[in-house]
């Protein structure tokens, strides 16, 4: 992948599960974890990296330390990339989730993020967090400053299957629709929701703002007319009984009010939702999640609620706006707000552009800066000259391109990237 965006120099290995534990017998998962942390450091003797990557961090990894161990050891440079979202750092202030964990589930958590996570994070020469706020939160809670890496979309690709399918999108909008209000159209305003259905989504908030912003509609009967605002869910697996029971509870009609698509390839979800108003995104707790760009990058301005990483991505009144993750009438009430708004369809069309600095391009050149900033700082704690980058930090040496210099990813399942 380094080479596809002309990066040389971090030639990559993936230190796979097989790799490591050759017995497949192997039935619990804990001996399992604990014979890959073990049996690493062998694979590094043979493969003599210049750094190691890991993102394995959240519970119940809790032999985790026994990674760094090895590397430590043989004066292996550790990177760990934080992905993901911990929720036991930043809780939401929501009962109905809170009350889903039992006792041992806190009492996990609290060992883990007290006592375990520490010590490993701070071995590593560089920790890289997903969001600016878990950035604040590392240095606030365990003292050590991580630099965000903001996730990337391929943006040209997105472009490309919209053209195909659709033709590139005019500034009248769709279906010919003048640009004005959403809510003076003659159809309803087209949301659109996408991803997994699984409690921390928090669908019950959009449920309840559909239930609000439609209930005129519901109380007086209006059969013969659509109704204000329709929303398309695109997602399936764990959790769609629960949605569907939702639905009921809140009284929503699946024929004109929700509709469900099930799951759906991303190059058939690009092109419905440019064919939406407004991608609406409700969780709870959040990292950075690439589908708010790909709805920016098919132009639709967002309204999502306020989790972990959304203020590296919304500038609210700008791209979008920000609601209470615990309060659906706010939601509903932004979605009404940005419906009426005339410039509504110019903040999606601005969007567009937005998402062009989140490109691979930007991600490769940053990601390569703190990889060798990273092995500059394992030649310092060693003592000695690392193997890969020379001592004015310009680059890769020739050793670098050998079998010898390599940036590993540590990697437990085969498949996984």
């Amino acid at each position: 992948m380094l080479d596809r965006y002309g990066i040389t120099g971090f030639p990559v290995e993936n230190i796979r599960f097989s790799r490591v534990v050759n017995d497949d017998r192997l039935l619990s998962y804990t001996r399992a974890k604990a014979a890959y942390s073990l049996g690493i450091g062998s694979v590094l003797d043979e493969i003599r990296p210049d750094l190691l990557i890991t993102m394995r961090i959240q519970p119940p990894d809790l032999l985790c330390n026994s990674i760094a161990l090895p590397l430590r050891s043989r004066c292996v440079p550790l990177v760990v990339m934080i992905r993901g979202v911990s929720d036991v750092l930043n809780p939401p202030d929501l009962p109905w989730y809170n009350r889903r964990k039992g006792t041992m589930d806190r009492l996990t958590d609290l060992l883990y993020y007290q006592c375990a996570l520490p010590p490993y994070l701070k071995r590593a020469s560089m920790v890289i967090s997903q969001t600016s706020a878990q950035s604040h939160i590392l240095r606030r809670t365990f003292g050590i400053r991580s630099p965000a890496l903001f996730n990337p979309i391929d943006g040209k690709r997105i472009q490309h299957i919209l053209h195909q399918t659709m033709g590139e999108r005019k500034g009248n909008g769709p279906e010919g629709i003048p640009d004005h209000s959403l809510s003076s159209c003659p159809r309803p305003v087209r949301l659109i929701y996408v991803g997994s259905l699984t409690p921390k989504k928090n669908l019950p908030l959009l449920l309840g703002a559909m239930h609000i912003l439609n209930r005129d509609w519901r109380e007086r009967a209006l059969d013969h007319r659509p109704p204000p605002y329709a929303l398309t869910i695109v997602g399936g697996g764990r959790g769609e009984e629960t949605l569907r029971r939702s639905l009921a509870g809140f009284s929503l009609d699946t024929h004109h009010e929700v509709h469900l698509t099930g799951p759906l390839p991303h190059d058939r979800i690009w092109p419905l939702l440019s064919r939406h108003d407004i991608f609406v995104f409700p969780p709870c707790f959040e990292g950075f999640p690439n589908v708010l760009l790909e709805a920016m990058a098919c132009g639709l301005p967002i309204v999502s609620s306020d989790f972990l990483g959304v203020r590296d991505i919304i500038r609210s009144g700008e791209n979008g706006v920000i609601c209470d993750p615990a309060d659906p009438r706010d939601m509903a009430e932004k979605i009404a707000e940005l419906a009426r708004n005339p410039s509504c369809r110019a903040m999606g069309e601005h969007n567009r552009n937005y998402v062009k600095q989140f490109s691979w391009e930007h991600y490769m050149v940053r990601l390569e800066g703190l990889l060798k900033e990273a092995i500059r700082r394992g030649k310092r704690n060693c003592g000695g000259a690392s193997r890969g980058v020379p001592e004015d930090g310009t680059g890769a040496s020739e050793e670098a391109h050998t079998e010898a210099g390599r940036v590993c990813h540590g990697q437990e399942t085969e498949g996984k990237g």
